[in-house]
Parts: structure tokens; C-alpha cells; sequence
């Protein structure tokens, strides 16, 4: 079999430090002490950990990879919680085993960015989550999106309340993109409800040093409302009105000049920023420069943009080039700068912006102006990252878990009882097959939607746990129960810098005076002649001679 990622045989990263041998020795060996640097505290009580009930799962063989360590062991599961992880354990008696040998365990992905609850949504709840599952994903963070003239709390109460049919977690963000003065008291309620994010529309900073005082995230779009208008109506008067005009309309130029605009706003007023959909290269290129100046922006990119390119908004088949209308359009040969972000900049993740939009929505459209955006993406976002970055060798199964779980977990605050294999850590897995063994269609896919920018991609997820339960496997949805999950303010991969920064500002640093001064009158003891005067002859004579 053909190596499937520059290090790996069989599905399995060969280490330099860990020979076969010694992987085989590790797993005959005598169980050893429980892994110390992997343990996750208990910060919860025990019944806000997992959900799986009294279920037992015991996972054998398994080539664990977490975002900064790989390693041979069996893990057991047990009330939804990781009890213990190391080689040969022994085998709890009423646990059901899941043979891991040749295959990676990674932790479950976290999809930061869907539209599951949508109103324009082609799927329901249940659909959606079902497709997160299939893809290997346990949690999702869905978007809330007020009706008109709805309240930001009532809309995420009708959000909460319909949450029930959900077969794996969910946490929330709300859109927020009115003036801050009509929302500043609700966003402080929301924050309380368990939402640590708000997708905002930044005109000044004033949002944005709100934000950082409730120790929440601000997610912001990169489109200048002011000027898109104006090219849109433009590229409508020359007679352009399908997908192309959508991307036309949208400039590199102008993207770009956005992100720079937001990481200066958020320099300024100290808040953390994350960008969604980033699509270009010089908007990227603009977020390295000012997060090298002091900016804290983080940038969050669509799986779409990972795998495709804005080549096909000019293909003649209207149902295809309008499949790929996202939120931010593709690029052309804007992937390769992309998955290089995903493999530098220290927080990246990768969402899907998962939005279930039937074709027929598109196609029957005056123009790109009143086609819906959003592609699905949530089932094939993990498969996406792996096929285009891992096994081409721009980054490696570690780097892979960071951007597709670990990162959002940091963002959103919820590391490490996400986004790790450790002891104390929710049991939220994926086994994950590095070969492939078939490929997703039309007809496999969990999302109703008629057709998918994703065709053809080579499905991994072999067996997905959320909470300590097994919801897919064998390509089956097995039905479970998901949960909603609250989201706290102030995660301090975010906020222990700004926290700092305020410090140095309050207290007003400034530089240490030396009170030694150096000037000509100080050596030339008060008077005004010249320090020295130049001589012919120099002390003890003169000397025109080598010796």
C-alpha cells in the first residue's frame, strides 16, 4: 500500500523515536502509571461531564494523536468521561471494545462556524447533526440569527428550546450586526445564558472594547458594506448577473482592505478579533503584518476555500458555479496560501460554515445579489483538511487536530475537556482511517441538499463517540442524545494577554532615566574653548618612524 501522508504506513505515523518494536513491546507490556502530563483537571461536576450514561467503551491499539504529542495506548471510557489512557489496560467487565489497531484516534472535531438553525436552512436539525457526526465532528458552534424585529435573547431562546432533537453538542454564537446602543444590556444577558461570541458588524471600536470587557469573542465578516453596494450595482449595469458578478463584486483588494481595518480596530481597543471565512491572500498577508505589529487577530477559514476556487463562479452550468456562493467568495489559486495559514498562524481553525441551501433557491434568483449564500460542509470538513493539507504533506496529523478540534477549543474555552485525549476529558472521539477506503456521493450524504462542492471526497471517520456514546460508525448514524453546551467568557488563550496589556496601560509604564549626562561643557570644564586642540607634536615627541 501507498504511503497516505509523508511518515505514515498503513494508516499509521511512523515516529522516529517509537520504532514497530517498540509499539508492539508498549502494547504487551504491564500497564503502566497513568499518563500525568495528559490529565485534564475535573473542573465540572460530575454530571455536566460527557452524557453517556453508564456506558463503557474500551479502545483498544488505538494511535492516539492529540495536537502536540502522538502516542500507542488503549483508552476506556466510561459516563461519558476518559478514565484512563495507556498501553495493554485491562479490560473493564461490562465495557464494549472497539478494535483501534491501525487506525488514529483523534479527538472529535469542533465546527466553530454552522447554520444548522437557519430559517433558509434546506435541513433540519437532526439532518445537520447527523452529517456532523458522519464526519467525524462531536460539536458544533451554530450560529443565532435574530428574525426582524426579534431580540437577541428571545432568538436565542428559540434557538435553546429547539435544540432537543441534536445528536451531538452544541454551543452558540449570536449575530449581532445592529448599533451597539440597542444591544449592549442584551449582550451582557446573552453572555450569562452561555455564549462567549457575538458576530458583529464594526464601524468604530466602541463594539469592540464592549466585547473585551465581557470577555467575549467578536467574529466579524470581511465585506465593507458601505462599497459592495456600489460594485454590485455597478457589475449589474454591464449586464452581468450570475455568480461571477458575486465574485466581481467582491475584490481581493477590498477584502483585504477590511481585515487590515479590523486588526487595527482591534489593536486599539485591545480586543481579540477573529475573521471568518478569510479567502484571500492579501487579506492573509495583511493579518501576519498587523498580528506582527500587536494585533489580536485570528483568522477562521471555511473548508469551502480549502478545496475549491472561484474559477468555477464562470462555469456555464448555473446550478454548478451557484453551488459555490459563499458567505466570502473563493479565490482564484487562493488554497495554497490557505492551508499555509492553517499550518502557521497559532490559533486557525478550520469551520465549514455549514448552510443547507437547495439549488432551486439559486437558480430561480433575479440575479447573484438575491441568491442565498452557504454550502454544506460540516460532513466533509475534517475529510477536506486531511486530503488537501495532511496528505500532501503541508502539515502533519498533529497540526491536523489542532486547526479541525483543538484550536476552537481554546477559542471558545472549552480545553481541555475538548479538544484532547486525556484523562478527565470528555469522551468526544473519532477513529480515524488515514487511507480511506470510499469515497462520498450525492446519494451517501447525510444533507438533502441536491448537490455539494465536496463530490467525490474520501471519507475517513470510521467510528464517531460524543459524550462516551458511539453515534456513527460503520457508516451508520447510531441515534443518540446531544446536549447544548454553554460557552464561558474570558478563555485565556484569548484574554491573558489583553488582561496584561491592561496592566502595562493602567499603570502607566515608562522608561527608566538616566540621570548621567554626557555633554561637551561637562568635560571642558564649564568654559567655552574647545575641548582639545590638535598639536603637531604629541606628548613625549614626535615620531615619524616605525620604531
Amino acid at each position: 500500500m501507498e504511503n497516505d501522508w509523508n511518515g505514515s504506513k498503513d494508516g499509521i505515523i511512523v515516529m522516529p523515536t517509537i520504532s514497530e518494536q517498540e509499539k508492539q513491546r508498549m502494547m504487551d507490556s504491564e500497564p503502566g502509571p497513568d499518563i500525568g502530563d495528559d490529565e485534564v483537571p475535573d473542573v465540572r461536576d460530575a454530571d455536566d461531564v460527557g452524557g453517556g450514561g453508564g456506558m463503557s467503551l474500551f479502545i483498544r491499539g488505538a494511535q492516539v494523536v492529540n495536537d502536540d504529542s502522538v502516542f500507542f495506548a488503549d483508552v476506556i471510557v466510561q459516563d461519558g468521561v476518559i478514565r484512563n489512557v495507556g498501553p495493554s489496560l485491562e479490560i473493564p467487565a461490562d465495557a464494549e471494545i472497539v478494535e483501534a489497531a491501525g487506525k488514529m484516534l483523534f479527538p472529535a472535531g469542533i465546527d466553530a462556524y454552522t447554520y444548522f438553525t437557519a430559517l433558509d436552512s434546506a435541513d433540519n436539525l437532526a439532518t445537520s447533526c447527523k452529517a456532523a457526526v458522519a464526519g467525524g465532528t462531536a460539536t458544533v458552534i451554530d450560529v443565532v440569527s435574530p428574525k426582524a424585529g426579534e431580540s437577541l435573547t428571545s432568538s436565542l431562546s428559540r434557538v435553546k428550546d429547539g435544540l432537543s432533537s441534536s445528536l451531538c453538542n452544541v454551543g452558540l454564537s449570536v449575530s449581532a450586526l445592529v448599533k451597539l446602543d440597542s444591544v449592549r444590556k442584551e449582550m451582557e444577558k446573552v453572555v450569562a445564558e452561555g455564549v462567549n461570541s457575538f458576530i458583529i458588524d464594526v464601524e468604530g471600536d466602541d463594539i469592540l472594547e464592549h466585547c473585551r470587557t465581557l470577555g467575549v469573542l467578536a467574529r466579524v465578516l470581511p465585506e465593507n458594506r458601505t462599497i459592495v453596494p456600489y460594485l454590485e450595482k455597478k457589475i449589474l449595469e454591464l449586464g452581468i448577473t450570475g455568480p461571477e458578478g458575486f465574485l466581481q463584486s467582491r475584490p481581493e483588494e477590498l477584502e483585504s482592505e477590511c481585515v487590515s481595518r479590523l486588526c487595527v480596530l482591534s489593536q486599539l481597543s485591545n480586543c481579540p478579533v477573529s475573521i471568518l471565512s478569510v479567502s484571500s491572500a492579501e487579506s492573509l498577508s495583511a493579518m501576519e503584518r498587523a498580528r506582527y505589529s500587536g494585533a489580536l487577530a485570528h483568522v477562521e477559514i471555511a473548508s469551502a476555500a480549502v478545496v475549491s476556487d472561484g474559477t468555477h463562479y464562470f462555469n456555464k452550468c448555473l446550478k454548478h458555479a451557484a453551488a459555490h456562493m459563499t458567505e466570502v467568495p473563493l479565490r482564484p489559486e487562493g488554497c495554497n496560501k490557505l492551508v499555509s495559514a492553517l499550518a502557521s498562524q497559532p490559533l486557525a481553525v478550520c469551520t465549514s460554515g455549514h448552510r443547507a441551501i437547495s439549488s432551486g433557491s439559486r437558480t430561480s434568483a433575479r440575479d447573484f445579489t438575491a441568491m442565498p449564500k452557504g454550502t454544506v460542509g460540516v460532513e466533509e470538513r475534517m475529510c477536506a483538511v486531511w486530503e488537501k493539507a495532511v496528505r500532501t504533506g503541508r502539515i502533519d496529523p498533529m497540526r491536523f487536530v489542532a486547526v479541525t478540534s483543538t484550536n476552537a477549543a481554546k477559542m471558545f474555552n472549552l480545553y481541555p475537556k475538548k479538544g484532547r485525549i486525556a484523562v478527565g476529558a470528555d469522551a468526544d472521539l473519532v477513529l480515524w482511517d488515514a487511507s480511506g477506503r470510499w469515497k462520498l456521493s450525492s446519494a451517501e450524504r447525510q444533507s438533502s441538499v441536491d448537490i455539494s462542492i465536496y463530490e467525490g471526497m474520501t471519507v475517513h471517520a470510521l467510528v464517531t463517540i460524543v459524550g462516551g456514546q458511539i453515534v456513527w460508525k460503520d457508516g451508520k448514524i447510531q441515534e443518540a442524545k446531544g446536549t447544548f453546551v454553554p460557552l464561558l467568557p474570558q478563555s485565556p488563550y484569548l484574554f491573558s494577554v489583553v488582561q496584561q496589556r491592561d496592566k502595562v496601560f493602567v499603570t502607566g509604564y515608562q522608561p527608566y532615566i538616566s540621570q548621567l549626562f554626557l555633554s561637551i561643557t561637562q568635560f571642558s570644564g564649564g568654559d567655552h574653548k574647545p575641548p582639545a586642540t590638535r598639536v603637531r607634536n604629541p606628548p613625549g615627541g614626535r615620531s615619524t618612524g616605525f620604531w
